[in-house]
């Protein structure tokens, strides 16, 4: 099965997202009412401005979950990364950040927004964003520059 394909069409970055990983976020659909908000960190490789996402992470115990908020705590996330980082002899990387929204079709709430603008300024690099949906998900990359949704390419 391809990965699917994404354009950052203003920007012209070229994303890969494997569809075992796409199927992976999607187990934590919000469906229920019940059910709380998951997350992770996106690891893979950046070739020049293109990003190929290879692996990801799963909610920890650690991180906090509520039905509208997802707080990715310190430890397992970045250990992961870590470990990815070492195997690779240091080609996989963070490439970004997913989550979980209770809605349809997911837009990044005010929250989301300003703690993408804080992760930008932290680590000064073009960020991959997904928001998973009910019915739809949300792709972007963020940088210095602004916050740029993909689109597939089919």
């Amino acid at each position: 099965m391809q990965p699917k394909s994404f354009i950052a069409v203003e920007w012209g970055n070229l994303v890969l997202i494997p569809n075992r990983l796409i199927i992976e976020m999607e187990k934590y659909k919000q469906l229920k009412s019940r059910d709380t908000e998951a997350g992770g960190i996106i690891i893979g490789k950046r070739r020049s401005h293109n990003l190929e996402a290879v692996s990801l992470t799963v909610p920890q115990r650690s991180d906090s979950r509520s039905r509208f908020r997802f707080d990715r705590r310190e430890g397992g996330h970045e250990a992961v990364l870590e470990e990815q980082w070492v195997l690779s002899k240091g080609e996989d990387n963070y490439l970004g950040e997913w989550h979980t929204h209770p809605e349809d079709h997911p837009i990044p709430s005010g929250t989301d927004l300003r703690t993408w603008k804080k992760m930008i300024r932290e680590h000064g690099i073009t960020l991959l964003l997904i928001i998973i949906g009910r019915k739809s998900n949300y792709y972007a990359l963020a940088s210095k520059f602004g916050i740029c949704q993909l689109t597939e390419i089919q």
